[in-house]
């Protein structure tokens, strides 16, 4: 067991001693290949904390949902009449997912996420009260294992404007990483966005409601993914664009959604 691991076993990091709740938040559309091999990675028991996971059936038209419940996951469903989307998916895990003091978001694609990186990621907020968030670093590697083409979105979209709009958080490597652990405070504050904008528009609001300082950096490494085609990188670098430029109030809410369909922000996420 690694250090991070051992770590977490001592500390269970709450005044009372009593194990934070922590929820595993995957949302996944068509991902059954991927939750093979993530939900296993996964499973191992933490004595100290009382983790559970939600995997998100996000319209999913193969064997997503069986095979999450088959590995012993929890399965949430976005529902038909609401719009396909990582946010809108994201949402409904936290709302039907068991209330948690620690939630988790997790991209289903990645290959390589295990027990002992998400431990890394919860370990500073039961740790270090000042924080609100803490996030994956890594660099990207394709199925092909080269690095080179990745992150084209982080790289030529969204740092470019961060540095513009929200300086302060170039010091960020990994501003649209989907492995991402934060304090149930965080969805009391803010309102969730739809689609690829939840992540930088979590990182946003986090720096706007809480500070720099509420935001720590986890480097985890090299994590392979799937290679995404250029159709989706585009409509997923349309997407954070508009989510930087409504945060940085560029854009208006109703601007944006003049020309779409479902809702850009969607309604409060925070639990009773």
């Amino acid at each position: 067991m690694s250090d991070s691991t051992s770590y977490l076993h001592a500390n269970p990091g709450t005044e009372t001693g009593l194990s934070p709740k922590v929820s595993v938040i995957i949302p996944a559309h068509n991902e059954e290949l991927g939750l093979l091999r993530l939900i296993p990675a996964l499973m191992e028991n933490i004595p100290s904390l009382e983790m559970t996971i939600t995997v998100v059936d996000d319209h999913s038209t193969d064997n997503t949902a069986k095979v999450a419940d088959s590995l012993g996951a929890q399965v949430a469903k976005v529902p038909e009449e609401h719009a396909q989307g990582k946010g809108e998916a994201i949402f409904f895990g936290i709302n039907q997912a068991p209330a948690a003091d620690i939630y988790v978001t997790c991209d289903a694609d990645l290959r390589s996420f295990t027990i002992e990186d998400l431990v890394m990621l919860v370990n500073p907020l039961i740790a270090r009260p000042e924080l609100i968030m803490s996030r994956a670093g890594y660099s990207y590697q394709s199925s092909d294992g080269t690095s080179d083409s990745t992150q084209r979105v982080t790289r030529l979209m969204a740092i470019p404007l961060l540095a513009i709009f929200f300086p302060e958080l170039t010091r960020f490597s990994s501003p649209l990483a989907g492995e991402i652990a934060f304090r149930s405070i965080l969805i009391e504050k803010v309102r969730l966005l739809s689609g690829f904008s939840i992540d930088v528009g979590l990182l946003i609001d986090t720096l706007l409601a809480f500070g720099i300082d509420s935001i720590l950096e986890i480097d985890l490494g090299i994590k392979a993914h799937r290679h995404h085609a250029l159709e989706f990188l585009t409509q997923q670098a349309r997407e954070v664009a508009t989510a930087i430029l409504l945060k940085a109030n560029k854009l208006t809410l109703k601007e944006i959604e003049e020309t779409r369909t479902f809702p850009f922000e969607l309604p409060s996420a925070s639990r009773p």
